[in-house]
């Protein structure tokens, strides 16, 4: 059997463009779903996309202003109308997206300070929930924080979680880490406690790169 000629620019240009349509269909359609919920349980999805694709109801419960009954509803109602499903787990009950499209719509549908807020709840919330095992959660954290604006705990967490790589020899990960926390730093206004942070973060980069380089 011959070869098949490679697709032209032109055609893969037109492939690329129809991907894109449909992609952008299936946004619209997820948006009007999410659009056509009552006020309360759209606030809630939005919170949901927040947290993540999978999402504990421990954790929620520290984040919904809501009585155990009525976010049970509305949990209840999402899952009937197809929008999480839960999922097996040991202990707390856990749900996740049935479809990852409905979270990526629902969180770009955030106002930006409205998203920043939640991230923040979020992540005082993990610190709550995970005291304990909070080494478990360093990455996590540093995430929420740093999209909620809270630049200082996200670089505290994004220290730990390089001090925690290296300790694992994961270098290249504890550089990512460190660099994301130089830039958080530098962020911020000129301050003694800015040029200290900066320092030990630096310190601990070079380091790495030290270790790296060998």
């Amino acid at each position: 059997m011959g070869k098949q000629p490679l697709p032209t620019t032109a055609e893969t240009g037109k492939s690329r463009e129809g991907h894109e349509q449909v992609a952008e269909q299936w946004e619209q359609q997820f948006a009007s779903r999410i659009d056509r919920l009552a006020p309360a349980e759209k606030d809630l999805v939005q919170t949901l996309a927040v947290i993540g694709r999978d999402f504990a109801l421990g954790l929620l419960q520290r984040v919904i202003t809501k009585s155990q009954d009525e976010l049970n509803e509305m949990l209840h109602t999402l899952q009937l109308a197809e929008f999480i499903y839960e999922q097996p787990a040991t202990g707390d009950i856990e749900y996740t997206f049935k479809h990852a499209l409905t979270q990526e719509v629902a969180y770009k549908s955030l106002l930006v300070e409205r998203r920043k807020v939640l991230h923040e709840r979020v992540g005082f919330a993990l610190e709550a929930s995970f005291a304990r095992s909070i080494d478990d959660h360093l990455s996590e954290l540093a995430h929420h924080f740093a999209r909620s604006g809270n630049s200082e705990k996200a670089v505290e967490f994004l220290r730990r979680a390089a001090i925690q790589s290296l300790r694992r020899s994961a270098y290249r990960e504890a550089s990512a880490y460190l660099n994301s926390a130089i830039d958080l730093v530098r962020a911020a206004p000129e301050s003694i406690a800015r040029s200290h942070s900066e320092l030990v973060l630096l310190n601990i980069l070079g380091q790495v790169t030290s270790v790296m380089s060998h």
